[in-house]
């Protein structure tokens, strides 16, 4: 049954040398395998073990995707493991991986700068670029030049930076409004107003004043 010997794999990777064989060639069962006990890896047949193999070295060292071939590049279970634990290894993702939704959303948001490697439709997607700035706020230069210009967005990269200022201690937090200056380069010219934000907050005020 393939409800229990999954289980069983998920207990003890091992256990999946004694699958029927039908079983070691599901990659799923031998993917769950191998994330318990890598070593299980030499139980599994067929192209179950080539992605589990694959889905181990992304495990290891995300940004080897780099080196996996075309079909691997272009598997969603695959590019997903990879991306979610370095985002920047997008770039190595299949130009359509590049621009699904799930995968860019678990890019950004292990690293904002995966935005960069985005396709051109998830660059202009508010969902992506939100999550993408409020992992690193320098991720606005690549969000389609719309968002850049969209209010809801400036109002969004607004309150992250102003949330990032603390109470105390000013002169400790002048690198907080180099990073509010830079960010806001990257906004449409006729949508930045670094001025009128920093004196319209009383907040800013404070510590640039101090």
């Amino acid at each position: 049954d393939k409800h229990i010997v999954r289980q069983a794999v998920q207990t003890s990777g091992l256990a999946l040398q004694f699958a029927p064989k039908r079983l070691k060639e599901n990659r799923h069962i031998v993917r769950d395998a191998v994330e318990e006990n890598e070593s299980a890896i030499n139980f599994g047949l067929g192209i179950s073990r080539a992605f589990a193999r694959a889905g181990l070295v992304v495990r290891r060292d995300p940004m080897a995707l780099e080196v996996l071939s075309e079909e691997w590049q272009d598997d969603e279970a695959i590019v997903y493991e990879a991306v979610r634990r370095n985002g920047l290894a997008l770039q190595f993702a299949s130009e359509d991986l590049r621009d699904e939704g799930s995968i860019v959303y678990a890019a950004v948001e292990n690293n904002g700068l995966a935005l960069k490697f985005a396709g051109k439709t998830q660059k202009k997607e508010l969902e992506i670029v939100e999550a993408a700035v409020g992992n690193n706020g320098l991720a606005l230069q690549y969000a389609s030049k719309k968002l850049r210009a969209d209010k809801d967005v400036i109002q969004f990269v607004e309150d992250l930076l102003l949330d990032h200022i603390p109470i105390e201690i000013p002169l400790r937090y002048y690198p907080y409004i180099n990073l509010f200056e830079t960010i806001y380069y990257h906004m449409t010219r006729d949508n930045r107003d670094e001025e009128k934000i920093i004196t319209d907050d009383d907040k800013l005020l404070a510590y640039i004043c101090d």
